[in-house]
């Protein structure tokens, strides 16, 4: 019985194998564009916070260099909320250019 093809050898299998290969591949591709996906929105991301943390800080290092007599109420407060702003985002003591 050597003339009989091994269960390997036949064209079922070998199609079988290439369909499982080909869903391995689709697999890897798609988990590699995920993450990349990921990476670059984490980036920009952190770009537009610092964008934003110069707006935040040249705002309230305004505020502070302000005479408190000089504000109103509602300026107090937005000096207020703007400086907890500044904490809660962690941005630096001095705007980047």
């Amino acid at each position: 019985m050597p003339d009989e093809p091994t269960p390997e050898a036949t064209p079922a299998a070998r199609t079988s194998r290439r369909m499982a290969w080909a869903m391995v591949w689709m697999m890897v591709s798609t988990v590699l564009l995920v993450a990349a996906s990921f990476v670059v929105s984490v980036r920009i991301s952190n770009e537009r916070v610092q964008q934003f943390c110069a707006l935040v800080v040249g705002s309230d290092n305004a505020y502070q260099a302000a005479p408190p007599s000089n504000l109103t109420p509602t300026g107090r407060q937005l000096a207020a909320d703007m400086h907890d702003l500044r904490t809660k985002l962690n941005c630096p003591k001095d705007p980047k250019p």
